[in-house]
């Protein structure tokens, strides 16, 4: 009988250590769901044992003092008789000898199922998020699989929407711990906190302050909900171990007196810290995780204020830290991937031909006409031509230089157009599209009803000026959740004949719109971080550039289907997530290697990238073993 050793993953510090060149070593995160299907090669007579028992030689070099006496027993010759244990819908979980599960608990599928039935008896969705984190926290194997089998139900509970309900409500749901607590109080001992957290294989560390939770403002210590999510989308999507990403709130005060005084808030009760204080204890927490996980960890801002959040990416970016924004660059790059899947339907204008109005001057959309300015350069307009193209609106109007009314940020300033400009459009009505010419409208201003029926009409009528009879205007309205969307898909439709083409960051439900079938699409960041953070593991980036970027949303761009085009569709849905996040990390590994900002050690299979997504999936494989390994 070929034996084949199991050791609980959390018990090990990496894959790497239990690499073995004579025989199978397979991993497990619990003992009660060591499958079959994880023996997708195994020999018809294999059997999981107990590595101390092996009655070869060989498992030895298995253990070391840190592992032993925690490696699984288990037997599985009773599902032998299946060739593929893998692909066997029927091949029954192994049953541990210690007695630790009944009977007949059942199949993975049966499992699955069981696991499912038990989230859709709960009543609410709140209630449905605990219920799948308490499945993450005890059953991450199980977890794993049933957010990877029922996606897209799933990813509204775990992420946006539901996420935020969990984040109003996180200090009256504290369990234990699901990621790392760094506050004001731990000043100057921050390496202590940081060495506390079990896990030493950190890849990724997600970073909030709770001070823009959107749709939520500031939130404090209950912002840690945010980072939580992401880490459970970068698992779904990506296939990164959860234990690899790691989940840190910053808790540096609330200014919200209903947040900060409610009986249960877990958060410090004191007003945020500005200044040294703030920018201290963020620098020394960015050190002890680089110190203790090593220069290639990835940091993963998220939900910073507009004040932190574009210095902070800057200054550590320019310390060589490999980091970026979700909210400035993920976001952008799913906008800009909705344009270019736009651009790949009938009568919508090509990229070099469009002409943006951006309605919202916050982060999303400053990054998005970042990434956009620099997509136009790549179709060959000159830097100035291609910032000529974006038009910014905040609350007090179109962002000109001199304006008397509401002050500039540099970054606002970026964008700015002329005094005169400003005098001669400044007053213009619906955002002034027709007056500009505008081809796609983008808002993020998180105001239901900014896009208005007589704004929709009038950017109709300018794209058909600018580009022809019967051009389709593109609109994207990116404010989530939905009751903060700047219009709806339907309202998109209806106010433009059923010429626009739509996008949102909230999911709208399908249509039909003059006969014709339409499933808006979702331009949400989660098609964008989960193979960014992959690409960045394979690739052992050095740095995240604008030019990876560019290159993650032309790959979700890219895979977006001809079926999913002919509903008028732009981009992937999520139950592609996988497959969206492999392409991505294929792109954005590529352009690290382009761009001199990657590992040389581990890149040989590079030049294959691209090619097919199971190349693509086998290719980042062995680039996280080789990374691994090293």
């Amino acid at each position: 009988m070929t034996q084949i050793a199991v050791v609980l993953k959390r018990d090990v510090a990496s894959y790497a250590q239990l690499r073995h060149p004579t025989r199978r070593e397979w991993l497990a995160s619990s003992a009660s769901v060591v499958a079959a299907a994880l023996l997708q090669d195994a020999p018809a007579d294999a059997a999981i044992i107990d590595a101390r028992e092996a009655s070869d030689a060989s498992a030895a070099p298995l253990l070391d003092s840190s592992n032993a006496g925690q490696l699984v027993v288990a037997d599985v010759s009773n599902v032998a008789s299946e060739s593929r244990l893998g692909q066997a819908a029927g091949a029954a979980f192994s049953r541990p000898k210690m007695g630790l599960v009944p009977a007949n608990l059942g199949n993975r599928q049966k499992q699955l199922d069981r696991a499912w039935a038990a989230v859709n008896r709960c009543c609410t969705d709140l209630d449905k998020y605990q219920a799948l984190m308490l499945l993450r926290d005890t059953e991450s194997d199980v977890f794993l699989a049933l957010a990877a089998e029922h996606a897209q139900d799933v990813l509204p509970i775990l992420y946006t929407p539901t996420v935020a309900q969990a984040c109003t409500h996180w200090s009256e749901l504290l369990r234990r711990s699901p990621g790392l607590y760094i506050s004001l109080d731990d000043q100057g001992r921050v390496p202590a906190v940081v060495n506390s957290w079990p896990e030493k294989d950190i890849r990724i560390a997600v970073l909030t302050d709770g001070e823009r939770i959107l749709g939520l403002g500031d939130i404090g210590a209950n912002g840690m909900g945010i980072p939580v999510g992401k880490s459970t989308v970068y698992a779904i999507a990506a296939g990164i171990d959860p234990r690899q990403v790691l989940p840190v709130g910053l808790d540096t005060g609330c200014d919200v007196d209903e947040v900060r005084d409610a009986p249960f808030y877990a958060g410090l009760p004191r007003r945020r810290a500005r200044g040294p204080e703030y920018d201290e204890l963020v620098a020394e927490t960015v050190a002890a995780l680089r110190e203790r996980y090593g220069p290639a960890l990835l940091i993963h801002w998220e939900d910073f204020s507009s004040r932190n959040s574009y210095r902070l990416l800057q200054r550590f970016r320019d310390q060589g830290v490999p980091t970026f924004n979700d909210d400035i660059e993920s976001t952008a790059a799913a906008v800009v991937a909705a344009v270019l899947g736009a651009a790949r339907l009938q009568s919508v204008p090509p990229l070099a031909q469009q002409h943006f109005v951006f309605v919202g001057a916050g982060q999303a959309n400053i990054g998005s006409a970042r990434l956009l300015t620099r997509a136009l350069v790549a179709e060959g307009l000159s830097q100035e031509e291609a910032r000529s193209r974006m038009w910014l609106y905040d609350s007090k109007g179109l962002v000109y230089r001199g304006r008397k009314e509401g002050g500039l940020t540099p970054q606002k300033l970026e964008f700015a157009r002329s005094e005169e400009e400003g005098r001669r459009l400044g007053g213009e009505a619906q955002f002034g599209v027709e007056a500009v010419g505008a081809t796609c409208l983008v808002g993020a201003a998180a105001r239901r009803g900014t896009f208005t029926r007589d704004a929709l009409q009038a950017l109709t009528r300018a794209v058909e000026r600018r580009a022809g009879k019967g051009s389709r205007p593109i609109v994207l309205a990116l404010s989530n959740p939905k009751e903060s969307a700047e219009c709806t898909a339907q309202e998109a439709y209806d106010y433009t004949s059923g010429a626009a083409v739509f996008a949102s960051g909230t999911a709208f439900p399908p249509t039909s719109v003059n006969g014709q079938d339409r499933e808006p699409a979702q331009a949400n960041n989660s098609l964008v971080f989960p193979g960014i953070g992959l690409g960045c593991i394979a690739a052992g980036a050095t740095q995240v550039t604008d030019g990876m970027m560019l290159e993650a949303a032309r790959a979700v761009a890219a895979i977006t289907s001809p079926a999913d085009l002919r509903r008028d569709c732009v981009l992937p849905d999520a139950s592609r997530l996988r497959e969206v996040a492999v392409a991505v990390a294929a792109a954005v590994a590529a352009a690290a290697k382009a761009e001199g900002v990657s590992s040389s050690a581990a890149l040989a299979c590079l030049p294959e990238l691209g090619h097919s997504t199971q190349r693509n999936e086998n290719c980042l494989k062995s680039l996280q073993h080789e990374l691994a390994a090293v």
